[in-house]
């Protein structure tokens, strides 16, 4: 961990955001007054709640300016008891606590933003999850985990008429360094590296 784990947490949660909010800056259709309208797909990972609250709450002390969460789909996956158990919860506080509209498919969603965070907890569906955003030519940051196969990373990535950009949260710690790893963690963090470079 980290020196000071919540420090450098915190940090790169801003950095995230931030360079997220840069890429999807440039969404087209986006007023360039007017902040950009940001949707959800899933809402079973805690991530939801903590990027709403950062682009939402202006009084938050870490709030980003210049996008807004208007909309979600709660996508999930009822195999993953991580998605089951938490998808409700986490739509619940969406609605209730950040007015965050819901909707029953990803095309209807698509029609009411800017760009997509795709937060789905289960990498299983983001190919599928992916393409109507794809096909409505809108932004979108896909989570980790990016996919659950290379074959549906290969097919996410293949060229289209935008940018891919990558990156890796383990970037941002300091006791990640090299010197500091395992050759087995760096031979993971280079397989890791091989899929996430598609990302």
């Amino acid at each position: 961990m980290c020196e000071d784990g919540r420090l450098m947490k915190k940090l790169f949660r801003l950095a995230s955001m931030a360079s997220t909010l840069a890429v999807l800056a440039a969404a087209p259709g986006a007023a360039q007054t007017a902040d950009i309208r940001v949707g959800i797909i899933g809402t079973d990972t805690s991530h939801v709640t903590a990027f709403t609250k950062l682009l939402n709450d202006k009084s938050a002390p870490h709030h980003v300016p210049g996008a807004r969460v208007v909309a979600a789909f709660k996508g999930g996956s009822s195999d993953v008891d991580d998605s089951r158990n938490r998808i409700d919860r986490f739509a619940a506080e969406l609605k209730d606590k950040m007015g965050v509209v819901f909707v029953n498919t990803i095309e209807e969603l698509c029609e009411k933003v800017d760009a997509v965070l795709l937060e789905s907890v289960d990498g299983r569906p983001h190919l599928a999850q992916v393409r109507p955003v794809f096909n409505a030519k809108k932004r979108v940051f896909i989570d980790k985990p990016f996919t659950a196969s290379y074959a549906d990373a290969k097919e996410i990535v293949r060229p289209r008429t935008s940018r891919v950009c990558r990156s890796s949260a383990r970037r941002a710690c300091v006791s990640t360094t090299r010197s500091s790893r395992s050759k087995r963690e760096r031979q993971t963090r280079r397989h890791h590296r091989r899929i996430y470079v598609w990302a």
